[in-house]
C-alpha cells in the first residue's frame, strides 16, 4: 500500500514508518524535521521524506502524486501553553491543520484515515474506568484540540473513507527519536541518573501503553476496522506513586521525588475492553518487563550522559523554533 504518515519523524511516527517500510509498504512522510531525525531513515527502503509544514503543504498534490491509500495523521504539537507554544499556535497546528488535511481526503483515493487522539480527553474523571462512551472533560489546549478534531470527523464522515480514532494512554519506551519528557520515560532516566524527578500529584492515576504495543495497534488497523470507530489504547492504570515505585524496583535505584500537586491535574483510569475485543493480544509483556526493556535501551543509548541535551525535550526545541512560550 501507499501510506502517508504525517509526523513520521516524531517519537512514535519514526518507529511506525520503519515498521511499515520493513513490511513492504511505500511510505511518504510529511514532517518539518524539528528534531533532526530524517537522517535515521536514509537507508529505509520505500520511504520518501517531504520536509514540509502541515499548515501550508498542498495535500491534494501529495495525495495524488503518491497515490495514497491510507493516512496516519500523527503530526502535531504535544505540549500545551507554557511548554513552548501559545494556545493560538497550538490550535493552528493541532486543529485547523488537521481539519484541512481531512477535508482534502474527500476527493482522493484514500480509503482509511487513522487519527491518534489521546486519553487526555478524559481530563478529570470520577468514573472507575472510562470507556469510549463516557463523558469527556479535556482540561488542556492539546486535549481540547483532540476533541475538536474527533468531533469534526464524526460530523463530516465521507462514505469512501473508513476512520479509526485512537486514544492512546501515556506512551513510554525507546525510540529512534527519543523523548525523555514523557512521564514514565523521565521517571526512568531520572532514576538512572540520580536526578530529582518532578511529578504531578502522586495520587493521580494514569493509564499507560508501551510504544511497541501502540505501534502494533497502529499496524493492526491498517487492514482492520471499517466505518467510524473509537478505541482507548491502554494496558493498565496506575497511580503515579505506583509507577515511581515500580521504576524504583526495576532500576534498583533510590528515587528523589519533587511533587507538585498543582501541576498537570489530570487523573483518570481507562477501560480498554473495546480494543481488546478486536485485538486481544494487545501486549506481549508485563508493565515491569516493558520498564526493564526501556531501562536496558536507555543505558545502551548512553542517555544518562545525554540527559541534559535539548533534543530529548519537546518544550526546549519548540521554544527554539517558535519562541512563543507564555
Amino acid at each position: 500500500m501507499n501510506i502517508l504518515v504525517t509526523g513520521g519523524l516524531g517519537y512514535t511516527g519514526i518507529e511506525l514508518v520503519k515498521k511499515l517500510s520493513n513490511t513492504g509498504h511505500n511510505v511518504v512522510i510529511v514532517d518539518i524535521d524539528l528534531y533532526d531525525t530524517a537522517r535515521f531513515l536514509e537507508s529505509c527502503p520505500n520511504v520518501k521524506i517531504l520536509k514540509a509544514d502541515i499548515l501550508t503543504v498542498d495535500w491534494s498534490v501529495i495525495l495524488r502524486q503518491y497515490s495514497i491509500d491510507v493516512v496516519y495523521h500523527l503530526a502535531g504539537i504535544s505540549n500545551d501553553p507554557g511548554n513552548g507554544v501559545t494556545a493560538e499556535f497550538g490550535m493552528k497546528i493541532n486543529y485547523y491543520a488537521s481539519v484541512r488535511l481531512y477535508e482534502s481526503l474527500r476527493f482522493s483515493l484514500v480509503h482509511k484515515f487513522i487519527y491518534p487522539s489521546s486519553c487526555s480527553v478524559y481530563g478529570l474523571s470520577q468514573n472507575n474506568a472510562v470507556d469510549e462512551t463516557c463523558p469527556i472533560s479535556p482540561i488542556t489546549n492539546y486535549a481540547r484540540c483532540k476533541v475538536m478534531v474527533e468531533q469534526y470527523v464524526r460530523q463530516h464522515q465521507y462514505p469512501n473513507i473508513s476512520t479509526v480514532l485512537l486514544r492512546p494512554a501515556t506512551v513510554f519506551g525507546p525510540s529512534t527519536r527519543q523523548r525523555l519528557d514523557l512521564l514514565i520515560n523521565r521517571t526512568i532516566i531520572g532514576a538512572l541518573a540520580g536526578t530529582a524527578i518532578h511529578t504531578p500529584n502522586l495520587e493521580n492515576s494514569r493509564p499507560h501503553v508501551y510504544i511497541q504495543d501502540l505501534l502494533r495497534v497502529y499496524e493492526f488497523f491498517l487492514t482492520h476496522g471499517g466505518g467510524l470507530n473509537t478505541y482507548n489504547i491502554a494496558f493498565g492504570n496506575y497511580k503515579i506513586r505506583d509507577i515511581v515505585r515500580k521504576v524504583q524496583l526495576v532500576t534498583g535505584k533510590s528515587i528523589h521525588i519533587c511533587e507538585d500537586k498543582k501541576a498537570d491535574p489530570r487523573t483518570y483510569c481507562v477501560n480498554s475492553k473495546r480494543i481488546l475485543s478486536v485485538f486481544p493480544d494487545l501486549s506481549k509483556a508485563s508493565f515491569e518487563e516493558n520498564l526493564s526493556a526501556t531501562v536496558t535501551s536507555f543505558i545502551g543509548q548512553d542517555l544518562i550522559a545525554k540527559i541534559d541535551e535539548d533534543i530529548y525535550y519537546n518544550k526546549r526545541i519548540q521554544e527554539k523554533k517558535w519562541g512563543t512560550s507564555l
